[in-house]
């Protein structure tokens, strides 16, 4: 069933008619403007259990975009309406929304798999209830919880407003915006033994122990990281370096198959452990604007599983892979199974690899490097790459270029978009060709400043830089 659009809605069911949709399944309500209940089960007083006893076999609720939403439910059903069926619960920008769950129908979300709730008004997941002493402590089970998603709760206080315990030992996929927020769920964090997907948004804290120090310390954080295999950061501003030498940290991560970090303003490099990096196979850096490198010649060597690297908008980076301060010092790194690589957007880059080693990457196929304007090499020492036989300019640049090997290739392109660039003047006149300047030419776009231009009668002119 579904709800959208529906500015006139102030609920959607009526205690009536609950028993009528008993059946129902899934449920979507969206962009209702005056919204306030989706399920009224009290009207004026009247008692819920005059109307129906329904066990509802609604599995999936899915709530976008409700600005007067006050509650999913308006009334705590004890047991005589049950939704022990509830499988997933979505909501999201839901701003006039104080609570998520009555207390009986939380006690009862025993199959629960998927929770995701963010953008809203929220000050407690599960609202009191009135019964029970405040001494007893209540235990909320979510054993079949798989997939959790909280963001953006400014006003969220607790889980529980009393004495209370929660299990949720199936999660496997986190995310979390504002990692103190995280933090309503206590000792819960540390059964987290099996997440798989980590993800962090606008978190505060300055290395990768985000809940050190609080409840349970930094061993918390040590017991929940070991099978995580996909870690996102983002936006986590204050992190200088992913996490100090020498912490327990360096050393549980060896399952990480792939790390994502977009928009850390102040990250200057990885400083990870040759064990953290050792099943790595997919590697994404966009936007940390401070970072001048990567990672050094000695820990790129335990990049043995990389098979994909981006990199993009990372405006002071130099060098990709930078050598350990002595010059003087030789290594052979070898990306055995390295296919993929994207450059992007990194106007300071002078050398994928610096300093006198060997780079050999024996499986590489792809390379795209875009608006890298200062990149001199690829790399200044020794150089493999057998199966590679073109570089793109652009990620549609499918024909790509080619000057017989990859650091010529890169060479060829700073030389043509350095000469390019002096260019002053141009008259074009009743010619067949189908573009001015090539679009495969590195740099062109950003560089060529025409004081004078004359095209005229370029019947088959398909391509012009924009910036011309």
């Amino acid at each position: 069933m579904k709800a959208e659009q529906r500015d006139a809605l102030l609920n959607i069911f009526l205690p009536f008619i609950l028993e009528a949709f008993h059946k129902l399944v899934k449920l979507k309500v969206a962009y209702c403007a005056s919204l306030e209940e989706v399920f009224q089960l009290q009207v004026q007083g009247l008692d819920i259990k005059e109307t129906c006893l329904v066990t509802s076999k609604l599995r999936q609720v899915k709530l976008f975009h409700l600005p007067k939403l006050k509650h999913i439910w308006n009334k705590d059903p004890s047991k005589d309406i049950s939704f022990e069926n509830l499988r997933q619960v979505l909501v999201e920008d839901c701003w006039s929304l104080k609570s998520l769950f009555p207390f009986s129908i939380a006690r009862g979300l025993q199959q629960l798999e998927i929770l995701i709730v963010g953008s809203c008004g929220v000050e407690e997941i599960v609202s009191k209830s009135a019964e029970g002493s405040e001494e007893d402590e209540i235990l909320f089970e979510f054993n079949q919880l798989s997939f959790l998603a909280l963001w953006a709760f400014p006003n969220l206080v607790c889980f529980y407003p009393g004495k209370h315990n929660i299990t949720c030992p199936t999660v496997k996929r986190l995310t979390t915006y504002l990692q103190e927020k995280i933090k309503v769920f206590g000792h819960a964090v540390s059964q987290l033994l099996h997440v798989e997907k980590l993800k962090m948004v606008d978190c505060n804290f300055k290395e990768f122990s985000p809940y050190e120090g609080d409840f349970g310390e930094e061993r918390d954080v040590v017991t929940m990281l070991p099978r995580i295999n996909k870690l996102t950061l983002q936006g986590v501003d204050q992190m200088t370096h992913l996490w100090k030498q020498g912490s327990p940290l360096n050393h549980i991560c060896a399952n990480l198959e792939t790390l994502k970090v977009y928009e850390c303003g102040n990250l200057i490099s990885l400083s990870c452990s040759s064990s953290s990096f050792q099943n790595l196979t997919t590697f994404e850096v966009w936007d940390c604007k401070e970072m001048v490198e990567l990672i050094t010649s000695s820990k790129a060597q335990y990049l043995e599983r990389l098979v994909s690297l981006t990199i993009g908008g990372c405006e002071m980076m130099r060098e990709v892979i930078a050598s350990d301060g002595d010059q003087a010092t030789y290594h052979e790194i070898i990306f055995r199974e390295f296919k993929f690589l994207k450059l992007d957007g990194l106007q300071n880059l002078k050398s994928f690899c610096s300093g006198n080693h060997t780079l050999k990457l024996p499986s590489l196929v792809e390379v795209t490097v875009n608006a890298c304007p200062r990149m001199e090499n690829f790399c200044q020492g020794r150089l493999s790459t057998p199966k590679l036989h073109k570089v793109q300019l652009t990620e549609t640049d499918f024909e790509g270029r080619w000057a017989g090997d990859l650091n010529a290739t890169i060479e060829q392109s700073n030389t043509e978009a350095k000469d390019l660039q002096h260019l002053e003047s141009l008259n074009v006149d009743s010619s067949g060709v189908p573009e001015i300047v090539p679009k495969n030419v590195e740099g062109v776009e950003h560089k060529i400043w025409f004081s004078y231009l004359i095209f005229w009668n370029l019947s088959k002119l398909m391509f012009l830089p924009r910036n011309a």
